[in-house]
């Protein structure tokens, strides 16, 4: 991941729009919780929105002044270290994981992190930019179709329960909207031994 700054990012965060947050909560994260079930896990919560949307619902992220702010806000978001989540094996029945991948160079450790932490059964709700909106920003770092987004949880041995775009399904808006993203829907398959 790029050099960042960590409190510059999060004071932009904290300066959404009007529209921004009625399409949040009115919109799109309704639509996310209809997959989420029993503990929820909010990789890279920002400034806590989701988790405050959603009960039952812990954030974890890098970013050391997005903790502190969701902290004073009384939501349950905890540091994490780099690839490391804090919780046991098979702990957390889903994962909402919102625009963060496309940040993160190398995502093989934190993806086995998330195998890890996720019960059998579990469910992925991992979301990405379109093209435009992958690059329009600085610090994404990998871009991911919607085909790839598939073929990176299909090969982990993940099943497709559901892909689709927001705020609308229309390909069209793939290079003309900022705000196009695609969303995957993943179930975590039975662990099998030989």
């Amino acid at each position: 991941m790029k050099e960042i700054i960590y409190d510059e990012y999060h004071d932009f965060l904290k300066k959404r729009t009007l529209k921004s947050k009625i399409y949040r909560n009115y919109w799109l994260y309704p639509k996310l919780c209809k997959f989420l079930t029993g503990i929820a896990l909010d990789i890279g919560p920002g400034i806590g929105e989701f988790v405050k949307f959603r009960p039952n619902t812990i954030g974890v992220d890098i970013n050391p002044d997005n903790v502190q702010w969701c902290q004073s806000q009384g939501l349950d978001v905890r540091l994490m270290d780099i690839d490391i989540l804090p919780f046991k094996d098979k702990e957390i029945d889903s994962i909402n994981m919102d625009n963060v991948l496309e940040h993160i160079e190398d995502p093989e450790p934190i993806l086995s992190e998330m195998d890890r932490v996720l019960k059998d059964n579990g469910i992925l709700v991992i979301g990405v930019p379109g093209t435009l909106g992958f690059t329009t920003a600085p610090d994404h770092e990998v871009y991911y179709s919607k085909q790839d987004l598939i073929k990176t949880f299909v090969n982990r041995g993940y099943k497709v329960q559901n892909v689709f775009a927001m705020p609308i399904e229309w390909d069209w808006l793939d290079s003309r909207m900022k705000q196009y993203c695609y969303y995957g829907v993943f179930k975590k398959k039975l662990a099998s031994y030989e």
